[in-house]
């Protein structure tokens, strides 16, 4: 979910301009530091274990246990966030009838809807929507251990990184309009990143087939 999907870049109006959080030259550096990807017969037990009954009453619940520890061990704070963005009263999440309204709005791919982590629902729930950004955050310490709570950060400069490599930029219309448009924004994690490297988009446009993330990135 994590994450940012295509971006198109459309009519812009100033030259690109990255700030680096690390050096160009460092991109091999980002690659030793990576955890390993899991292989081999531990792997192959999970592929089974997540096709299993096993996977919903067992092992979601110690999954979602340690995605939670390992981000307050990495002070992202999830309880407490969490919490707070649930506690809002004018949320689109505490109204019944909003609920109502989003889950009749459109149809979805079959995958769409798909359980996926802890989330029967898969993207189409407030649950998964609210617990993006704090996953991203998790999983990100856990796959860069050396930068601990920026390791989401430094994984993303990485795509800015390449970007400026690409020579991406947007160019202004006629008229001085510019637009930067995020394909599968989530909740917007990407689209501000955007905002901050391309100051000179008149515009800017995040999409994403899901309403509640929609909605949770618009609060």
């Amino acid at each position: 979910m994590i994450l940012a999907g295509v971006l198109l870049l459309l009519q812009g109006a100033s030259p690109f301009t990255n700030k680096q959080c690390i050096r160009n030259n460092d991109d091999r550096r980002l690659r030793e530091l990576a955890a390993e990807p899991r292989a081999g017969i531990g792997q192959a037990l999970l592929d089974v274990a997540l096709k299993s009954p096993v996977w919903a009453y067992v092992l979601v619940p110690q999954a979602r246990a340690s995605i939670v520890k390992t981000a307050e061990e990495n002070d992202i704070p999830w309880t407490k966030a969490k919490t707070w963005l649930k506690s809002h009263k004018g949320a689109p999440w505490n109204d019944e009838h909003r609920r109502v309204e989003v889950e009749s709005e459109a149809e979805y791919p079959e995958y769409y809807r798909r359980s996926f982590h802890a989330y029967e629902d898969g993207n189409l729930s407030y649950d998964a929507a609210i617990e993006q950004e704090l996953a991203s955050r998790s999983i990100g310490a856990r796959n860069f251990p050396a930068y601990g709570e920026r390791g989401e950060d430094v994984f993303r400069d990485a795509f800015d990184i390449g970007l400026s490599k690409l020579g991406a930029q947007v160019k202004s219309n006629d008229d001085g309009s510019a637009m930067v448009v995020d394909f599968g924004c989530g909740t917007g994690t990407s689209t501000r990143r955007l905002a901050k490297q391309y100051p000179g988009a008149t515009r800017l446009v995040g999409i994403d087939l899901s309403p509640y993330f929609i909605d949770v990135g618009t609060t």
